[in-house]
């Protein structure tokens, strides 16, 4: 089985500081670019994320492979509880949170947990993104092998 993230989105956003300042101003446009700076870091790789934000949608954040959850009238903390205690395998989830209650009820449930300011900081490295020029040279020799097939 493939390995859970489950991602407190609003207490990353304020570890992210210009997501921060951004916050206050447009909380869409806050959330939209989380989404975007997690969609490359996660690209490629064979895990299931969920992000989860307070209140309720505004705007379709296109997302995929990621998974949006609004918690509208309940809190985001709610909604994250409950789909990790009725996890088939906890032990699967990986929590990025800083919330004391959200990181020991997982720890409880022997989920994994990355605090939300440890993952900020690899988020926000300059290779975090899936190492772009790794990936170009990736597509480059994908290329050449085409063209030797099709030549």
């Amino acid at each position: 089985m493939n390995p859970i993230y489950f991602i407190d989105g609003n207490n990353l956003l304020h570890k992210v500081k210009r997501l921060d300042i951004l916050m206050k101003k447009d909380k869409q446009s806050a959330r939209e670019s989380l989404v975007h700076m997690l969609l490359p870091y996660f690209s490629g790789k064979k895990i299931s994320v969920t992000v989860f934000f307070d209140g309720f949608q505004n705007a379709g954040i296109t997302a995929s492979p990621l998974s949006i959850k609004y918690s509208n009238k309940e809190s985001a903390d709610k909604l994250i509880k409950d789909s990790i205690g009725f996890a088939k395998n906890a032990r699967n989830i990986t929590l990025i949170s800083d919330d004391l209650e959200l990181v020991n009820f997982a720890r409880k449930c022997s989920a994994s947990v990355i605090g939300s300011n440890t993952f900020s900081k690899e988020l926000q490295k300059p290779d975090a993104s899936g190492n772009e020029s790794n990936l170009i040279n990736s597509l480059s020799q994908k290329n050449d092998e085409f063209i030797k097939l099709f030549s």
